[in-house]
């Protein structure tokens, strides 16, 4: 089994099921938003003192661990899940991306050392596969998960048919939150501009992804 596998398999493999049921229970309603007011958002994980490894520390243990992978390991450094601060995943990544994320995006050393934190975010992800699914087709999927590193979120604002997520700047940190989508997204047949500013009003990125998206 290859390194990406066997993190996964920690991953998934936690305590989940008392979870399950509060998960379906608070994503249980869509309501259509007028503009401009606050959609609610569930922080699932948020850990203030949560740093990525150096990049040395993480070149060296996928060397050593990852099957091949070697271009993607030199190119370590400018990869946006290795540099990004601001993820969104509108679809469940799978199994394959779910490793892949998880590797490149540092993550692999909180699971593999603290296994409490590992199944914390086990329950985030099982939240947001919960109700979406992996390429579907053409259907919305109900749930929109962000994942922060050195920001917290905010405010989510339904404004002129979009998202505008405003976020706090912060040293370090990871904070994972999950938000129902809008009556009027789920009805919509185009992908919906998702905006994120911080506190300051500074626009950080924007996009209309349908699966995910990350700056």
């Amino acid at each position: 089994m290859n390194f990406r596998a066997n993190i996964v398999n920690k991953f998934l493999s936690l305590s989940l099921l008392p979870f399950l049921s509060s998960s379906t229970l608070l994503y249980n309603n869509h309501i259509a938003q007028a503009q401009g007011t606050n959609i609610p958002f569930d922080v699932c994980f948020d850990l203030d003192s949560f740093v990525r490894p150096n990049i040395s520390e993480q070149i060296a243990l996928m060397k050593k661990r990852a099957n091949g992978g070697r271009s993607s390991v030199s190119n370590l450094a400018d990869s946006i899940l290795w540099t990004g601060n601001v993820f969104v995943y509108n679809e469940y990544q799978g199994i394959s991306g779910t490793g892949d994320h998880l590797i490149f995006q540092g993550l692999w050393s909180m699971i593999r050392d603290n296994e409490s934190l590992g199944e914390k975010m086990s329950q985030c992800a099982f939240k947001l596969s919960d109700t979406n699914t992996f390429y579907t087709s053409g259907k919305t999927n109900s749930k929109t998960e962000i994942r922060l590193f050195k920001h917290k979120l905010k405010q989510i604002k339904w404004v002129n048919n979009k998202y505008i997520m405003t976020v706090e700047p912060s040293q370090s940190g990871l904070q994972i939150s999950h938000y129902n989508k809008t009556r009027q997204h789920l009805a919509s047949k185009n992908p919906v501009l998702i905006e994120v500013v911080d506190t300051n009003g500074k626009k950080i990125g924007s996009c209309r992804e349908i699966f995910s998206c990350m700056f």
